[in-house]
């Protein structure tokens, strides 16, 4: 097994570069790779290499693993045990695992931890929404979150292995009938999970919206609401239908 030798690597559709100057969506990226994430080579071409991202699970007709390409240069030996998480740093991602302490790392809990979780939500304010994004907040490389990393990442954190996008995260996880702090809203315009914000303390939400803008609070009742079975947000023009689903069972 291989591993990510760089803070954060673009896991990319083709062998090509992908050198952004913003935060617009950006068609080659398909997700972001952290410091020491597990990968699986399964074909070099020239300096590229063609990876599976074991530690970013997606379903497709069965479960698999994120595929893309990096470049050989972020690509070592070696696996990690993990024991360490970093949440506050700014040389490596939220998230990141290690053996031993990485700056702004904290020991990684087998126990979860619900307001760890939403005070860890809380770091990402601001940080602008970035399409297949899967990292703290970045300028240098461009690197942020889309609205399910940003679950991803906070139940990494808390050592729950979960799927990286919003759908398979609903397929992965239990219907709940109480959303708790901590939960994550899934939402639908149609047949299909396409968004999903987390639930913070009574009242309140989390989201990573959509390109453009920034992760932001929603309070519930006047920024978002429930109408004729449906979830309505103040600037968008779509309804949604909502399921709460547990991650933690």
């Amino acid at each position: 097994m291989a591993r990510t030798v760089v803070p954060i690597a673009d896991l990319r559709r083709e062998p090509h570069e992908l050198l952004p100057k913003n935060f617009d969506h950006h068609a080659l990226r398909d997700s972001q790779i952290l410091y020491n994430e597990k990968i699986e080579i399964l074909e070099i071409v020239g300096r590229w290499v063609h990876v599976a991202a074991v530690e970013q699970m997606r379903f497709t007709d069965k479960w698999e693993p994120y595929e893309g390409w990096l470049h050989q240069s972020e690509i070592g030996e070696g696996k990690i045990v993990p024991k360490f998480v970093v949440y506050d740093s700014s040389e490596y991602s939220y998230g990141t695992y290690s053996e031993s302490p990485l700056p702004g790392a904290r020991p990684l809990s087998s126990t979860f931890d619900r307001k760890q979780l939403v005070d860890d939500a809380k770091r990402f304010l601001g940080a602008p929404y970035l399409w297949g994004g899967r990292s703290s907040y970045f300028s240098t490389p461009i690197a942020s979150v889309d609205c399910s990393s940003l679950i991803h990442l906070l139940y990494r954190a808390q050592g729950i292995s979960i799927p990286r996008d919003a759908h398979d995260q609903y397929l992965f996880g239990k219907p709940s009938t109480e959303l708790k702090p901590g939960d994550p809203l899934y939402l639908a315009k149609g047949e299909r999970i396409n968004h999903v914000i987390l639930k913070l303390e009574e009242g309140l939400f989390i989201e990573a919206p959509e390109s453009g803008k920034h992760v932001r609070l929603l309070k519930e009742g006047e920024d978002l609401w429930q109408k004729d079975g449906r979830w309505h947000f103040f600037d968008r023009p779509d309804t949604y239908k909502g399921f709460s689903i547990s991650l933690t069972v």
